[in-house]
């Protein structure tokens, strides 16, 4: 449930619909899913004047928020000094009726706004002092002083802000006490962001499990592999046994023990043939090992056994493409958009197909489908630059080759600073097949 503070429009010198927010971030990137997509973007819908201050290459204006650009600092000592620096100095130059900050190391900023006589809002994506467990940067035999102390720090700092919004109940709870202007927003998807199919009722579908997120240690991989043994007794036990097993699989992938993940979805194909997407999971561990034949065969067989979804086509179609057969591919890229019309990566596809094969015009089409569903992507920036430069559209051409490179730049910095990356083989990439650009 997303709750909404109680802040009055007397409270501020404009209406409602006029209100001058301010978005603060030294940690996220201005592309953050949390930050940008839901929270900002809500606000301009709207109707209110947003400003996002956060790591970007340049100023711009985003779907009606504007972006001041930060550069990224080098280590973590800048990022805690002089980042929190300028972040403090764009948000005094903005003079906005309501600040929201997104991290802790920015709370010396939230009190010095809140000081001046500014409404400020937390906003707490995580709970702060039990991540330092976690913080292998520090000594271990300090970690759990320094997270209670930043717990203290965090609630003496909360009673002066106009507000604290948390990412879960659970982070909340601690608030309560302290701000009685503390509400949940959720980490929920998007509804748009599906694509709409009929369907089961909910009384008619099989009890299902599906793991979302990061499969490392500190999102709660291995909690999750334990906490199959606690399902309740009426689901099926094979099913809850599958489950384990999967995630068993998962972590050996994850830890590069590609032997050992192999011989247990061997395991599981053995005694779970006809078991929705296992085949799938195979396939993909084998196509990331570039055992592409045997991938194919997976696939195949997932066909057969979830013919409705469009996945298995959309990794057979960049199968194909990977080993120079666009020919070949063009039928499993064709279905996958019939199966799912309002899948970004099944346009992609099928748009590198027509690339390959020299039809220009429906590459266009089908990419600018997908720059449509997925407008972040670079690989979609990128293979759309292509197709316009050889349908002579050479100013779109244009355009589409700086956005990818400001994209690309993006996820680049992203993946110099990221720590503790996850395994995603497990999960079918983005865009399959993009490093064959």
């Amino acid at each position: 449930m997303t709750t909404a503070l109680p802040l009055r429009s007397d409270q501020f010198p404009g209406t409602p619909a006029t209100l001058r927010v301010v978005h603060l971030t030294s940690c996220h990137y201005a592309m953050d899913a949390r930050i940008l997509y839901k929270e900002c973007k809500a606000l301009a819908k709207a109707g209110h004047d947003v400003t996002l201050v956060a790591r970007h290459e340049r100023d711009e204006t985003i779907d009606g928020v504007k972006v001041k650009a930060l550069r990224t600092p080098k280590g973590r000592l800048k990022r805690w000094t002089a980042m929190i620096w300028r972040v403090y100095r764009e948000a005094a130059r903005q003079n906005a009726d309501l600040y929201h900050f997104h991290d802790p190391e920015l709370i010396p900023v939230g009190v010095w706004l809140s000081l001046r006589g500014q409404r400020v809002i937390y906003d707490a994506h995580e709970d702060f002092p039990n991540t330092f467990p976690y913080k292998s940067y520090l000594p271990a035999c300090a970690r759990k002083l320094l997270g209670w102390l930043a717990g203290q720090v965090e609630m003496i700092a909360v009673p002066r802000f106009a507000g604290v919004v948390a990412a879960t109940p659970t982070i909340a709870k601690r608030f309560y006490s302290q701000n009685a202007n503390t509400v949940v927003v959720r980490n929920f998807p998007v509804l748009e962001e599906f694509a709409r199919r009929p369907g089961l009722g909910w009384d008619e579908r099989p009890p299902l499990i599906v793991y979302v997120g990061s499969m490392f240690q500190e999102r709660g991989f291995r909690e999750a592999i334990a906490a199959t043994s606690l399902l309740p007794a009426q689901l099926n036990a094979s099913q809850t046994r599958l489950a384990t097993d999967m995630g068993q699989a998962g972590l050996a992938l994850q830890n590069s023990k590609y032997d050992q993940a192999n011989s247990k979805l061997q395991e599981l194909l053995a005694k779970y043939p006809a078991t929705p997407f296992l085949h799938y999971v195979y396939g993909t561990a084998l196509a990331s090992l570039s055992q592409y034949n045997e991938a194919e065969v997976e696939f195949r067989k997932e066909t057969a056994i979830s013919p409705s979804n469009e996945l298995p086509f959309i990794q057979l179609a960049s199968l194909a493409l990977r080993q120079h057969q666009p020919a070949n591919a063009l039928p499993s890229g064709q279905h996958a958009v019939q199966l799912a019309p309002n899948s970004a990566q099944a346009h992609y596809i099928l748009g590198r197909i027509y690339l390959e094969i020299e039809q220009y015009a429906p590459a266009v089409n089908e990419l600018e489908a997908a720059k449509g569903l997925a407008p972040t992507s670079p690989e979609v920036h990128f293979n759309l630059a292509r197709a316009y430069a050889k349908s002579r559209m050479p100013v779109k051409a244009e355009q589409e080759r700086a956005e990818f490179a400001r994209l690309k730049a993006s996820d680049d910095q992203q993946s110099r600073v990221g720590q503790n990356q996850p395994y995603t083989g497990l999960h079918i990439k983005e865009f399959s097949g993009a490093d064959n650009q």
